[in-house]
């Protein structure tokens, strides 16, 4: 009895998928850029973040002893390895994302064409 309302349910759910199946691997390739796109502009707060330690940097090299420049300093580079760990780790779920969906993807493309 059991097994048979489980397969009920999974059935309903099956039928909702089949319905909505275009939208869903739309949304869901949509949902996967989104991670590519989030771990490029991740990188680039890197890049921005790492011009900024050069100019607090450079500050205290041409000898500042604010403790504000001191502070950015070290603020700067925990970021720096912060953002560089985490657009590497977007950039990692992406792949296995793509390389997880790719038969689907390739389904939608052929449903467009």
């Amino acid at each position: 009895m059991e097994d048979t309302e489980e397969i009920s349910k999974l059935n309903e759910v099956y039928e909702e998928l089949w319905k909505d199946a275009k939208t869903l691997i739309k949304d869901m390739k949509d949902g996967i850029l989104m991670y590519r796109f989030s771990s490029i502009l991740i990188f680039l707060m890197a890049v921005l973040t790492f011009s900024l330690f050069i100019n607090y940097f450079s500050r205290i090299l041409a000898g500042s002893t604010a403790l504000w420049d001191i502070f950015n300093v070290g603020t700067e580079i925990f970021a720096i390895f912060f953002f560089i760990i985490l657009g590497y780790r977007l950039f990692r779920f992406y792949n296995k994302l793509k390389d997880r969906y790719a038969k689907l993807l390739e389904l939608e493309k052929d449903l467009e064409d």
